[in-house]
């Protein structure tokens, strides 16, 4: 029999989804695929456009009915289909982020200290994922490691939580100065 590797999201991961997007993200565009092509069964995923492309064995059939980590993980990939939606193209931000070295040692996904962003378009496009995927790890599943720091969360997000389909907070291409403000 043959086996469908990808899906559309489902109800509750749209729900989930809504809590942090809005109506800012088309749901109905995303597509979930269980492997990425070409590439050994690695442990990452990606999402280069509207489909997000998650190791063969490490996709639930439901990110919300699952371990809260893969929610989060969920979340951050969303961002970048949220990246795209608004006209930013993940995949070219993500070569241009592996030239520089940005995926050494996952040094790309870590932003500054909460209380130094001012403006999340400083960001580049992993900081800006893992920067909402743990604000809803703090916000909605009260995760002790983010929750004492959700205040700042909302600070540095203000722009963000306020205003979704604002274009001008997507990331630039270009490094910027290590300085968010």
């Amino acid at each position: 029999m043959f086996e469908q590797h990808w899906r559309r999201l489902g109800a509750s991961e749209i729900a989930a989804a809504r809590r942090l997007f809005g109506s800012s993200i088309d749901y109905s565009r995303v597509k979930i695929y269980r492997g990425i092509p070409c590439l050994p069964s690695l442990n990452v995923a990606v999402a280069p456009c509207n489909h997000i492309y998650f190791p063969r064995d490490n996709c639930p059939p439901d990110f919300t009915r699952a371990a809260p980590n893969y929610q989060i993980w969920l979340m951050h990939e969303l961002t970048h289909v949220w990246q795209h939606q608004q006209g930013y193209r993940p995949w070219l931000g993500g070569l241009l982020l592996a030239l520089t070295g940005g995926y050494r040692k996952r040094s790309a996904y870590v932003y500054p200290p909460l209380q130094h962003i001012t403006r999340f378009s400083a960001l580049n496009m992993e900081q800006q994922a893992d920067l909402l995927a743990h604000y809803y790890a703090a916000r909605y599943l009260d995760w002790p490691r983010y929750r004492i720091e959700l205040p700042m969360f909302q600070t540095a997000l203000k722009d963000f939580l306020n205003n979704p389909h604002d274009v001008s907070l997507l990331p630039s291409y270009r490094p910027r100065p290590s300085k968010c403000g």
